[in-house]
């Protein structure tokens, strides 16, 4: 990706996430759009998509970008990157009550990120969301 366009991506993925933030859900979705078709093979676009649907309840959706994004990494990749895809796709997983998907993802999060604030987070939220549909 040259360079004038990786700075796009990358403005048009922070853009997003701060129109997803102000509740600018068509504004958000319409900037990961250009940010997915600038750079297809880029990870960051999907995990905010995910969030998106996290944010929704529309968890299918965000299993399906979550998923994608965790495709796009590899072990050799920045812990940042994986730690994005990780924590996304432990709570989309637990809110649909997949305890297998949520505890490998969970153990991806705490592998890339085991002093960060938001793994703690994410495994009591991604608990708790488990427990909502426990049987």
């Amino acid at each position: 990706m040259p360079d004038h366009s990786a700075r796009r991506y990358h403005t048009l993925v922070l853009r997003a996430r701060l129109q997803r933030r102000q509740g600018d859900a068509a504004g958000a979705n319409a900037s990961l759009a250009l940010a997915i078709a600038i750079a297809p093979s880029r990870p960051e676009a999907l995990v905010e998509l995910g969030w998106a649907c996290l944010d929704n309840g529309q968890t299918e959706h965000g299993l399906e970008f979550a998923r994608r994004a965790r495709s796009l990494t590899s072990a050799h990749d920045s812990p940042t990157h994986i730690a994005a895809w990780a924590h996304v796709l432990s709570l989309l997983a637990a809110s649909a009550g997949d305890r297998e998907e949520t505890a490998a993802a969970l153990a991806q999060l705490e592998h890339a990120s085991p002093d960060a604030s938001y793994t703690a987070e994410a495994r009591a939220r991604a608990l708790s969301l488990l427990q909502e549909h426990a049987p």
